[in-house]
């Protein structure tokens, strides 16, 4: 005869309760709010290094103007300070003489920048400020340019190139 005898243990529930749920979510949608923040972090030195690299296409531009007008260029007139006017004759249509190309060149460049602003022409440059320097004793151009880097604040990013002639 085979005595069958009851196992009075009684069986755990299995599975999650309410709470353990709560906290599995409370995690995750830290987890997710860390992976917001690097994005936006990361969109912000993109930002950063874009407006960078563009302000070095630019410095680069006006050096490349300067260096076709030699004439001008080693007397030391393309160093005209912050006074970046525009220029009234336009060279891409007529014949000019080095002086107005010289113009020419230092207010195509403004306009570019975004110190002469021109209608309907976005600045590359948030609230650009531009400065030529030559240094007659080493017949050096300094290319200095500011710009607004963060959108809420006062202070200015400040990058220099110089060449030598």
């Amino acid at each position: 005869m085979v005595v069958k005898t009851m196992n009075m243990q009684q069986h755990k529930s299995a599975g999650f309760t309410l709470i353990e749920m709560m906290i599995a979510l409370l995690v995750l949608s830290i987890g997710l709010l860390g992976v917001a923040a690097l994005q936006t972090t990361g969109q912000q030195f993109n930002y950063r290094a874009y407006i960078r690299t563009q302000a070095t296409f630019l410095a680069y531009d006006l050096m490349d103007r300067i260096r076709t007008n030699p004439l001008e260029a080693s007397q030391g007139n393309y160093g005209v300070g912050s006074n970046i006017v525009e220029s009234t004759t336009d060279c891409a249509k007529n014949a000019c003489t080095t002086t107005q190309l010289k113009n020419y060149d230092i207010s195509e460049w403004g306009k570019s920048v975004g110190v002469i602003t021109v209608t309907g022409q976005l600045s590359i440059l948030p609230s650009p400020e531009a400065n030529i320097a030559y240094d007659a004793a080493t017949s050096t151009y300094t290319v200095t340019l500011r710009w607004q880097e963060e959108r809420n604040s006062t202070t200015k990013v400040e990058q220099q190139w110089i060449m030598v002639l």
